[in-house]
């Protein structure tokens, strides 16, 4: 039977044969990254996180691909965490309630959105990777439309090396329990400031936003290296 990294090369030797064509490789990029908007449950995680590798991982030769992958990324992010946002914060404060009364079930809306916020931080941390090591700038990003295909001349700049995303982070149990839940939206939020000034149509962030910490040991567990609820006000 074929492991993960079989099927990666395999996927990387398919999208060879597809580098002659412009609209092939998009569509085989596209038909990749629309598993990402399907239906957020426990279950898929382990299924995209191996997807995310396979799109890091592949052969691309030019500028166009690469901004291809980020604007479809960027369009994920902006059609579902909007709402996702809102409901974490609230979310977060029963939370906070929740520790105090030292209760570590979570009901089953707080454990959906907490599994969508995963696979939405797996395309964020997927698109930082993209944005670090094919050093794209913000006006880069904004710029591009898939419409209007980049200059096939352009030198493709690329710091990868041999690194590989991470997503040992990854846990898809998070919110089975309480701290896991605390954990996952604490990554989630850091993860949309640091992704705000690149992704133009989150009005959600607001970057100078206070935030506040509330200490969560009562949980039984460390949420963070600290310990603590992140709060935004």
């Amino acid at each position: 039977m074929a492991n993960a990294d079989d099927v990666s090369r395999g996927c990387a030797n398919i999208y060879k044969l597809l580098n002659q064509n412009r609209n092939s490789r998009l569509k085989f990029i596209h038909a990749i990254l629309r598993r990402f908007e399907g239906a957020a449950s426990r279950s898929e995680i382990p299924y995209l996180c191996f997807l995310a590798n396979v799109v890091s991982l592949l052969p691309y030769t030019t500028n166009d691909e690469i901004m291809y992958v980020v604007f479809h990324l960027n369009r994920i992010v902006s059609l579902r965490a909007a709402t996702l946002h809102d409901a974490l914060r609230r979310h977060l404060e029963e939370f906070g309630r929740l520790a105090v009364g030292k209760i570590t079930k979570v009901d089953d809306s707080a454990r959906r959105d907490v599994e969508l916020s995963t696979i939405l931080s797996l395309i964020l941390v997927l698109k930082q990777y993209f944005v670090r090591y094919f050093e794209l700038t913000d006006a880069r990003i904004h710029a591009y439309k898939p419409s209007q295909p980049l200059k096939t001349s352009e030198i493709l700049r690329c710091n990868r090396m041999n690194d590989h995303l991470d997503v040992s982070w990854v846990d898809p149990t998070a919110g089975n329990d309480l701290s896991g839940s605390i954990r996952q939206a604490n990554i989630f939020f850091a993860l949309m400031h640091e992704n705000a000034d690149h992704q133009p149509s989150l009005q959600c962030v607001n970057r100078s936003e206070q935030v506040k910490t509330v200490d969560c040991e009562d949980v039984g567990r460390k949420t963070n290296s600290e310990g603590q609820l992140l709060l935004l006000e």
